[in-house]
């Protein structure tokens, strides 16, 4: 999940369960992965280029 990967730990920890804990959701990543997917080993669906401009957006660390 490349959001996550290149997300800050503070960032990965800010999470919550959804929809009665059949997903996780991480707000400050505009993430959203069903229990399901990562127990059963899925992929991150987003499209390269969407995860470009995702990455693009996000604040350079100093």
């Amino acid at each position: 999940y490349p959001r996550l990967l290149h997300g800050t730990a503070a960032e990965r920890d800010n999470y919550q369960f959804i929809g009665e804990g059949l997903g996780i959701h991480w707000p400050q990543l505009d993430e959203d992965i069903s229990v399901e997917g990562i127990l059963a080993g899925r992929r991150s669906h987003e499209s390269r280029e969407s995860f470009e401009q995702w990455l693009a957006s996000r604040p350079r660390a100093t």
